[in-house]
């Protein structure tokens, strides 16, 4: 409507219209396509009539541009010479004014005299010209063919009961689409009396096309719609859009005054037989109608989009303009829901392709209630196709996971056909179909960790994660992969022991094996946020019972008594006169040491000078299983919280990176834990020794602690603690020298 009022006001400002045909001529620059410049500038016209003086316009600026830009004067020279057989746009023109005026431009009469000379006759012509001939002789015969036609079915056309097939040819000729040689930019009755040059035959057509919509055998809408289904075009639907634009423009009122059933049958042409070149001259009736009557319109909408649902046509843009909401909710409601319920129950791949738009759709708009009616009755059916019951059961999990989760994990899972259909149904909005790709967002931060789950249960076994090589080629299986990698993070994102058991389940399902260091990076990250999360600041009461040895007020107090029995510990080993190193060591022949015990000896002998130094209210237990099923080397433990230790020896092989490694990743991670840990050494000597990456080695267990606590970053050191004994035997003291003391 809006393209229809801006075509009639420059209909009523000629002088705008010449300014906007001369302004791109004038831009040009020597060696420009002068032609093509005048065809963009005149498409910014819509189509509007040309001005009555249109042919002598174009004549006094060619005298003008004569000197300056003889290029644009040549093809303004041309317009005027062809305004003189174009009725309407040659008023005050004639073949002598066009003489007189190019007289002082050599240039130009030049021009003239070339077009005004005669054609060379075929056989002495250039190919060219000679196929120009043969289709000036074959236009010739279709025009007076075509008035024949017109001449024999007069009467027909003035009463209204002409033959469709002749009102075809002259819906074509009013939409410019047959009867010129060459493009003339006209269209509409101007086209009828370019192409038939005689008035009373223009009349004639002019009067059958206009009044076509008030014939007595017009099809219904069904019949319409039944056509597009056979891709077979009834020869009345153009003429009807034909119709129906004239009188929008005579009596924008009309459509009141007609029956439901042709209205019905007229929005049925508009959807299934309107060419794409001549959709935005239907936009005025219909949009009148849409405005007075939108649940009619959506109705057939529907219908139309379901009759050329299965078929090569393709649903056309009038349909998808409704599904889109810009009528407003309601009616795209109608649309959208109208053609679902119509879904055959088998779907070929184009469908179920359709099918993803239509559900996305509907829950864009937040119409989940109305789906889940449909998604029953659907479900209900027998005989569906794989590709629509996978969607079907995805749209359940979206909306219903409780009821559908189970359902659909029964459906796909194991079976790679499916499982590539839900995927497809699942990636759509990411792939730039949708308007809004981002739509995923609401749906997965409303979902539970047991569903994200298992949207990798069920399709992490099909696609593998991968990453975008170059621009070029981005496949399904990336899609998918990103859309996956997307319900990771949110899986990860939640700080809840519901979301850690998940990760956890699915690091022991072999099938997403491929997925598995994805997993476990998830987890690790998820379980730090959980802790954080999980954090509470003691009470004053609980810190006060701590000051006076009581349990521990949090997982740092508990971090703390640990180290200060370990230190105890530390401390008494090489001070104690009963050998205590000695339960760190083998002995050889005659009690000797030999070699120091294996770490788990030296473990279980540390236990049992440290328990009694602990708290009734602290256990300290060795080989105690974490949260991600690793096992810590001891653990202490007290008033609901954790910190594990790490326990090497100093010619470990891992001794440098157990930290960052094995104690923070895999111990630290319990909420119980607060982050909390202890890395213990047991310091063997300096021959024992593990050099560090620099092939440096600590002289001492003083040194060895100083650089382990060193390589801790400063977030690490205000949690992690290490501590290395001493177990080495004690150097005898030196003997006495003669006149001591």
């Amino acid at each position: 409507a809006c393209l229809l009022d801006i075509r009639a006001w420059l209909e009523h400002h000629p002088e705008i219209q010449k300014e906007v045909i001369l302004a791109g001529l004038e831009a040009c620059q020597d060696g420009d396509n002068v032609g093509y410049a005048d065809w963009k500038n005149r498409k910014k016209l819509l189509g509007a009539r040309l001005p009555a003086d249109f042919g002598q316009w174009c004549l006094k600026q060619a005298v003008r541009l004569a000197g300056a830009k003889p290029e644009a004067a040549a093809h303004l020279l041309g317009q005027a010479y062809g305004s003189l057989d174009t009725a309407g746009v040659d008023e005050g023109l004639s073949l002598q004014v066009l003489r007189a005026s190019v007289r002082p431009h050599p240039e130009l009469e030049g021009l003239l005299k070339q077009l005004e000379a005669p054609r060379p006759s075929p056989e002495h012509g250039e190919p060219q010209l000679q196929e120009r001939s043969a289709l000036d002789i074959e236009q010739e015969r279709w025009r007076e063919h075509l008035l024949t036609s017109i001449e024999s079915h007069r009467t027909d056309l003035l009463e209204n009961r002409a033959p469709p097939g002749l009102l075809y040819q002259l819906a074509r000729v009013y939409c410019g689409k047959e009867g010129a040689v060459s493009p003339t930019g006209l269209y509409g009755k101007e086209a009828i009396l370019r192409i038939l040059r005689e008035p009373s035959a223009a009349d004639a057509a002019l009067h059958g096309l206009c009044h076509s919509i008030e014939r007595d055998d017009l099809p219904s809408a069904r019949e319409i719609i039944r056509f597009a289904k056979q891709d077979t075009e009834p020869y009345i639907a153009l003429p009807l859009l034909v119709a129906l634009q004239e009188r929008q423009e005579s009596a924008p009122g009309f459509l009141a005054d007609l029956e439901d059933g042709k209205l019905r049958m007229f929005v049925a042409c508009l959807h299934c037989w309107c060419p794409l070149w001549d959709e935005d001259r239907n936009r005025a009736w219909y949009n009148a109608l849409l405005a007075s009557q939108p649940a009619l319109v959506s109705g057939v909408a529907a219908q139309c989009a379901a009759g050329v649902f299965g078929g090569s046509r393709g649903i056309s843009s009038w349909f998808w303009e409704i599904a889109d909401g810009q009528q407003g909710e309601t009616v795209a409601a109608s649309a959208v829901l109208g053609l679902l319920r119509s879904l055959p129950t088998r779907c070929n791949a184009a469908q179920v392709n359709r099918l993803d738009e239509l559900l996305w759709r509907g829950l864009r708009f937040g119409w989940q209630s109305d789906l889940l009616a449909l998604l029953e009755k659907r479900l209900a059916r027998r005989g569906t196709d794989a590709g629509q019951r996978a969607r079907w059961l995805g749209l359940g999990l979206i909306c219903n996971p409780g009821e559908y989760a189970d359902l659909l994990a029964e459906e796909v899972r194991g079976r790679e056909p499916w499982a590539r259909h839900l995927a497809r149904f699942f990636v759509h909005p990411c792939r730039g179909f949708d308007d809004s790709p981002d739509v995923w967002h609401s749906y997965l931060k409303d979902f539970e960790p047991t569903s994200l789950a298992l949207i990798f249960c069920l399709l992490g076994k099909f696609f593998s994660p991968v990453k975008l090589s170059g621009y070029a080629g981005v496949s399904e299986d990336f899609h998918v992969s990103q859309f996956l990698h997307r319900v990771l993070h949110e899986l990860g994102s939640r700080p809840s022991s519901g979301a850690s058991e998940s990760l956890d389940s699915l690091l022991d399902d072999p099938a997403v094996s491929d997925w598995h260091s994805v997993f476990s990076a998830a987890r690790t990250a998820q379980y730090t946020l959980r802790r954080d999360a999980e954090y509470r600041y003691p009470t004053l009461q609980q810190t006060c019972a701590a000051l006076r040895d009581g349990p521990p007020a949090s997982a740092c107090d508990l971090a703390a008594l640990a180290m200060d029995r370990l230190e105890r510990v530390a401390r008494r080993i090489p001070a104690s006169n009963s050998n205590e190193w000695r339960q760190y060591w083998n002995e050889g022949a005659y009690g000797r040491p030999s070699e120091p015990k294996v770490e788990e000896a030296c473990r279980d002998a540390l236990l049992a000078a440290l328990r009694p130094l602990l708290p009734e209210h602290v256990s300290v237990e060795p080989e105690v299983s974490q949260v991600n099923r690793a096992r810590a080397d001891l653990e202490f433990a007290s008033a609901g919280f954790k910190v594990p230790a790490e326990i090497k020896k100093n010619d470990h092989a891992e001794l440098w990176s157990a930290i960052g490694k094995q104690l923070i990743p895999k111990y630290t991670l319990d909420p119980a834990t607060g982050g909390y840990g202890i890395y213990l050494v047991f310091w063997c000597g300096a021959k024992c020794q593990r050099p560090r990456a620099d092939g440096t080695k600590p002289a001492t267990a003083k040194a060895l602690q100083c650089r382990l606590h060193d390589s801790l970053t400063e977030e690490q050191a205000r949690k992690i603690a290490v501590c290395v004994i001493d177990v080495c035997r004690p150097d005898p003291p030196a003997a006495a020298g003669v006149g001591a003391p």
